[in-house]
């Protein structure tokens, strides 16, 4: 994941990663995944299922229902997306963008190409980048045109290099109220807030996260999916100043879906916004861009009245 300062962006940095499935009977130094090493830090707030998130003040919470209201009665205001052939014919919709001139950037993972809509778009912000980098165990990055010029928060502890790699895996989003970066795994249910300069500021942690399982041996590593697991979609930053997080929630014998949650970023605490919400691709001051793919591949941008006004 790709995030700008001011302009928030996602792509995939490292290449796919491969997993061999262990079908040998287990060895006397096998581990399971999760285990103690997983437990989050104990001062770490709690993202919970409830419908207010514990632990905020009467203000902070009063601002953090004003932002869930936006969301969740958000209109549709734009559909770009159909059945024939031209610009608006997308595969896969990886990522969105709305840039300073109101163009829409939309990432096509399938056909490997950015289309923009309405005029050409450019940015001059920060960039930070969401990737593990196995010399100092980081996996967050800011880049330039030199190459990398900060690397800080601290990936999955391990001696395991391979083990390393995977459970590391997350997305990266910019805050700009005050200016604050929000780090999220990918497999776990661990979320941070740092400063631009590598500072920690909060752990947080979701109260109702299912792992994937994963077991190690002596050089080589097997995921398994089991009925019920969790695994972070999407993180972004709002104009508010609190942090959406999407992840696809599964349970046996239910469809999966999306489960949002909504951060204070203050203290890290928050609480589920919504299992109704699409996959938000996008999120800007006045509007966010949601990304469906029934009965094919479209985007829509929702217009949020109230916008991070309290009542």
């Amino acid at each position: 994941m790709i995030a700008l300062l001011g302009v928030p962006r996602r792509a995939g940095l490292l290449p796919p990663f491969l997993l061999a499935v262990a079908c040998a009977d287990p060895v006397p130094n096998e581990v399971a995944r999760p285990d103690a090493t997983d437990a989050p830090p104990a001062d770490t707030a709690v993202i919970s299922t409830d419908s207010l998130p514990r632990g905020l003040s009467e203000e902070a919470l009063r601002e953090w229902r004003a932002v869930r209201d936006a969301l969740v009665g958000a209109r549709s205001t734009l559909g770009i997306g159909d059945l024939e052939e031209g610009p608006a014919v997308f595969g896969e919709i990886t990522d969105v963008a709305i840039d300073a001139a109101g163009n829409i950037l939309v990432l096509d993972g399938q056909a490997v190409r950015v289309s923009v809509f309405d005029t050409e778009g450019a940015f001059d912000d920060r960039l930070f980048v969401a990737a593990w980098q196995e010399e100092g165990n980081t996996v967050v990055h800011e880049i330039s045109g030199a190459g990398i010029v900060s690397s800080f928060g601290t990936g999955y502890p391990s001696d395991d290099w391979l083990l390393q790699f995977l459970q590391s895996e997350g997305l990266v989003a910019c805050l700009d109220r005050p200016t604050r970066l929000a780090h999220a795994f990918k497999y776990a249910s661990l979320v941070r807030l740092f400063l631009p300069d590598g500072s920690l500021l909060w752990n947080a942690a979701l109260s109702d996260h299912t792992p994937i399982e994963i077991t190690t041996t002596a050089g080589s590593l097997s995921m398994s999916l089991p009925d019920d697991y969790d695994l972070l979609a999407s993180i972004h930053g709002t104009p508010s100043g609190h942090i959406v997080l999407q992840y696809v929630h599964r349970r046996a014998g239910i469809d999966p879906r999306l489960r949002a949650y909504l951060v204070d970023a203050t203290t890290g605490f928050g609480a589920l916004l919504s299992e109704d919400l699409p996959s938000i691709k996008f999120i800007g001051p006045e509007s966010y861009v949601a990304a469906f793919s029934d009965p094919y591949p479209r985007i829509e941008v929702r217009a949020m009245d109230g916008w991070g006004r309290t009542p």
